[in-house]
């Protein structure tokens, strides 16, 4: 099969010494053709380094998806099956590029990926039900067919392998599986009962040693040093292997000291490994290097230089942390402007949204969310993410901030339709990609609110000494009444916060001037607004594009 897909013949076979490359049908098979089978010598996997590393590789993929699910260990071929599709398509070895593109010469799409183990529903066929049973069928999702673009589902109520294209999935959800489940499985990749992956190794014909309990006893516990290690034989043999390992390995090469340099010492590490039950179940020792008192200098002087290559700028007051400034700032003589065009791309682009159609507001006119919204539920990871980076988009961006919060109180459940406002405000990034905010400058700096807020310890803080009360404009007639009367408020339940605002007002701290509903600008934070509303306050909070 390779040679018809590839156009290449196959020159030779690299393998170990399993059953299954040393019969005669496949010897003859490869004399017939031409195959030159090198093999390696027995015990020696080292020998076929760069198999024996992927198969490691593989496994450790398996197991952790297993893992991840809490998936029987019964279903390991699977596991395998699919974690081999994956690497196909993201591991890069030859040139910077796939396995798949480097055989098809195509890059891999990998939209359809999915989380191995997770719930599925596949669609059911009105051929296959009456009108009152269920449109859906709950699987666990086990793999990719590989002769159809459809995945595989398994049903652990009785064991039976679907394979269907119209599939929703649940990828936080998890099986409860019970013991039912595990004997009734069927592994449609092997038929004949599991075989060790490791090559097996025949046991020793001589009978173990009558002294077995003392030479136990004298490796219960770890040798403090070399000298007291050299004494068990099992401690040297250990050693002896190492050494051998490490020589097998290449991991040195003998050189000459060169003159005025010292060595760097080196020490053995001795550990014992048990089981659950507190029994020895092997010894282990490790050869290392003695660190040099310069290393962690010269690694970070090597890694601060990489980081401010890219752009990076170290903290002084927390060396170990490095900022990238994603904001343009613009200086001119009637103020400064900020904005954060750069970031915004990458958004865009990170949540594939940079040919998305512009809207002009970033909330739609009577959207209300909840947590029983309609919809399917979609990841909270994605999510959460997408949120995330709006929330830190509206620094320079305060036009976005009621969008923003409204959908920051649904990250936990998630569902299409908030995802649908979430993206909208994306589209609105993309058509107003250049905006910023500008902050005119002014020799008289006064101290203007629209909200009911608290700043006075703010205010402390910035060292500013309020001269004239400060005015907060308040589209409602009443409450300025109400504020400056003080016999309103009785009979009336007011909160404490409400009462120190009319406090403030009559100590003339503040100042309570009316102003149109059009022109309340705390509005752009609170409700959804209509365009030309909307495009007005905008302007009004110094948000604008400058060419």
């Amino acid at each position: 099969m390779v040679e018809n897909q590839s156009g290449f013949r196959i020159k030779a076979l690299r393998s170990d010494r399993g059953g299954e490359f040393t019969s005669n049908e496949f010897k003859i098979f490869c004399e017939q053709n031409g195959i030159h089978r090198p093999m390696t010598t027995p015990y020696s996997p080292q020998q076929n380094g760069v198999a024996e590393r992927k198969n490691r590789t593989i496994l450790n993929m398996a197991r952790s998806m297993l893992k991840c699910k809490n998936m029987p260990k019964e279903y390991w071929a699977e596991a395998i099956s699919c974690a081999v599709y994956l690497m196909k398509s993201y591991t890069k070895s030859v040139h910077e590029k796939t396995p798949q593109e480097a055989w098809s010469g195509y890059k891999p799409v990998v939209t359809h990926l999915r989380v191995f183990g997770s719930i599925a529903y596949t669609h059911i066929s009105h051929q296959k039900r009456t009108k009152l049973d269920d449109k859906s069928a709950r699987y666990v999702f086990i793999g990719y067919d590989q002769n159809s673009k459809g995945y595989k589902l398994y049903n652990p109520s009785n064991g039976k392998i679907e394979i269907s294209r119209d599939v929703e999935f649940d990828e936080e959800g998890v099986w409860e599986w019970n013991d039912q489940n595990k004997n009734d499985h069927y592994s449609p990749f092997f038929d004949d009962e599991e075989e060790d992956m490791v090559q097996p190794i025949t046991p020793p014909s001589t009978p173990p040693p009558q002294n077995i309990q003392a030479d136990e006893a004298s490796s219960k516990t770890e040798p403090v040093d070399f000298n007291d290690a050299a004494r068990d034989e099992k401690w040297r043999n250990a050693m002896d292997e190492e050494i051998k390992a490490i020589e097998n390995n290449d991991s040195w090469e003998l050189e000459s000291l060169p003159k005025g340099k010292n060595t760097i010492g080196v020490r053995w590490v001795y550990k014992i490994k048990r089981n659950a039950k507190g029994e020895i179940e092997n010894t282990k020792q490790d050869w290392a290097l003695y660190g040099l008192k310069q290393a962690p200098r010269a690694w970070n002087s090597r890694i601060d230089h990489y980081f401010q290559n890219k752009g990076f700028i170290k903290c002084p007051h927390e060396h170990a942390l490095y900022v990238k400034k994603n904001t343009k700032v613009k200086q001119r003589d009637d103020g400064i402007f900020i904005s954060q065009e750069g970031y915004a791309k990458e958004i865009l682009k990170k949540f594939e949204m940079e040919n998305c159609m512009p809207v002009s507001t970033p909330v739609e006119c009577g959207v209300k969310l909840s947590s029983r919204q309609d919809g399917k539920k979609i990841n909270s990871t994605y999510f959460k993410s997408l949120v995330g980076s709006l929330r830190y988009l509206t620094c320079t961006r305060p036009d976005i901030l009621f969008g923003v919060g409204l959908v920051s109180r649904h990250m936990e459940a998630p569902t299409t339709s908030h995802l649908k406002v979430a993206k909208r405000i994306l589209r609105y990034i993309q058509g107003t990609i250049d905006h910023g905010i500008f902050y005119k400058s002014s020799q008289d700096f006064e101290l203007v609110g629209y909200c009911d807020s608290d700043w006075a310890g703010l205010l402390k803080e910035l060292n500013f000494q309020q001269k004239n009360p400060t005015e907060i404009f308040v589209d409602n007639k009443s409450a300025i009444a109400l504020a400056k009367n003080r016999y309103f408020m009785k009979g009336a339940s007011i909160l404490i916060r409400s009462i120190i605002l009319f406090e403030t007002a009559f100590k003339k701290e503040v100042k309570l001037e009316y102003v149109k509903s059009q022109d309340q600008i705390a509005d752009i934070f609170t409700k959804a607004l209509k365009f030309d509303s909307f495009k007005k306050l905008r302007f009004s909070l110094g948000v604008m594009n400058l060419v």
